[in-house]
């Protein structure tokens, strides 16, 4: 069996090539420049756009209130799979998402 190494997407991709059968094997692949969000919560009016614009659903909504009273978004981004791509910062009306990359 031969090895064949791909990167793709912060991934480290093994295809072993056998004789019948072809199988992936995908390990993540330590990345330094990811990117992150801030949220300020008590700017947060909890009105959720930023959670259904984000790709990869990342951002949800707290069970914590700031001292408005509102609910507001919590960032959550345990594996690092931010991609950065400020479509949350946009959509934000009250302008309380900062993005890091």
């Amino acid at each position: 069996m031969s090895r064949e190494e791909v990167r793709y997407l912060g991934f480290k991709v093994l295809r072993c090539l056998g004789n019948k059968k072809r199988k992936l094997y995908a390990k993540r692949y330590p990345l330094l420049n990811m990117a992150k969000i801030v949220i300020d919560k008590e700017k947060c009016k909890g009105c959720l756009l930023c959670v259904s614009f984000c790709p990869k659903n990342l951002i949800i909504k707290s069970k914590k209130i700031n001292k408005n009273g509102i609910n507001y978004v919590e960032f959550l981004d345990e594996n690092n799979s931010c991609l950065g791509c400020a479509m949350c910062a946009v959509i934000c009306p009250d302008c309380c998402i900062t993005v890091y990359k």
